[in-house]
């Protein structure tokens, strides 16, 4: 059996890929957990499709605000890591989650649940092959394993922080130097069926046009750092529209009055399936959607990257690797590299912003 566990629209997205593609001829349950917005909907559209034998629908966000977070005090938060570490079997069968010796097990990041499995699978000895899949651009600007923290030491238990292998669309950009055995390559040659199938999930798609020249791509960033982005888009007037985060519950965007691609649940990548993105301009912090639109389907829209002006931790501690790729970028976009923009200021945003456009100074 394989068991696909997603928390995004992308995972679900890459997870149908897999599953009818290397891994078509296997037992399949995919989980759907309720990370990000809409989740539920998903359940009888990936039901109509019968790609995977089993469709489950998993509730794990208040525990992984408790194991992840320390909003609530460093005591409740030992507690409750320790609670769910030596609960791990009982919460599982709560969750019905069954698993069997041999069973593969796909997460794209280090989730509370992987640790109760392997946990498991050591207590049982299931022998359970702990697979990774991308979502997004982690997978090329991070190491794909790391080494656990002081206190995770104690808590954790082999595979959680190294898998047995990881699938992604482009290994050749990985920036880590795995054996090759380590990377499978995600295959992007899709047949009829497969595309339809997608469509199908995402039928929204297909009533979807963008007039709009610019599409901002919202990010996990700071509401400081968003503000000073989207002072700056008020001069785009009603040329743009806000493609808002999956994890994103609130409504930063519409009480600012921007135009939003409906529904924020689909993956931007399932659009691009039928529709080329080459005349428009895609401005982003540094979005795996954007990316994507080079790497899973060779377009060549105009990127605007703000990585470099915002004062944001997300992106100072791995500067180096995001300039690493966005060099990959350039160089698989040859002639048209003069299609990339990385503003090193708000004034150098601002000029890239009114070229084209009504803006005044």
């Amino acid at each position: 059996m394989i068991h696909f566990f997603c928390a995004t629209p992308l995972q679900i997205y890459t997870s149908i890929i897999l599953a009818e593609t290397d891994f078509q001829k296997e037992e399949k349950t995919i989980y759907l957990i309720d990370y990000f917005h809409g989740y539920e909907d998903y359940l009888s559209r990936l039901e109509n499709i019968h790609v995977f034998n089993k469709v489950k629908l998993l509730s794990l966000k208040t525990m992984y605000d408790r194991i992840k977070t320390r909003k609530n005090g460093i005591f409740l938060f030992v507690i409750w890591n320790i609670y769910y570490y030596l609960s791990s079997s009982r919460l599982l069968r709560a969750l019905d989650i069954e698993v069997e010796n041999g069973d593969s097990i796909f997460f794209s990041y280090l989730e509370p649940l992987c640790l109760m499995l392997a946990r498991v699978n050591k207590k049982r000895k299931l022998h359970l092959h702990f697979m990774g899949y991308e979502d997004g651009i982690g997978a090329y600007t991070m190491p794909l394993d790391r080494k656990p923290g002081r206190f995770e030491r104690f808590l954790t238990v082999a595979p959680y922080f190294n898998k047995e292998c990881y699938w992604v669309y482009r290994p050749e950009y990985v920036i880590d130097s795995c054996e090759d055995s380590m990377l499978k390559r995600i295959r992007l040659d899709y047949d009829d069926k497969l595309k339809s199938d997608i469509l199908s999930i995402w039928a929204e798609v297909n009533r979807i046009h963008i007039e709009d020249k610019y599409i901002f791509f919202d990010d996990t960033v700071s509401n400081d750092a968003l503000n000073q982005i989207v002072d700056e888009l008020d001069c785009l007037d009603d040329s743009i529209i806000v493609k808002k985060h999956p994890k994103r519950m609130d409504d930063f965007y519409e009480l600012k009055g921007y135009n939003i691609l409906a529904p924020q649940s689909i993956p931007f990548e399932s659009y691009l399936i039928g529709n080329d993105m080459s005349d428009k301009v895609l401005i982003n912090t540094f979005s795996s959607a954007v990316i994507n639109s080079v790497f899973m389907f060779n377009q060549r829209p105009t990127i605007i990257f703000l990585y470099e002006i915002l004062e944001d931790d997300a992106y100072k501690y791995r500067i180096n690797e995001v300039r690493k790729l966005i060099e990959d970028v350039r160089i698989i976009y040859g002639e048209c590299k003069y299609k990339i923009h990385v503003p090193k200021s708000f004034e150098e945003f601002r000029a890239l912003l009114q070229i084209g456009t009504k803006c005044k100074n």
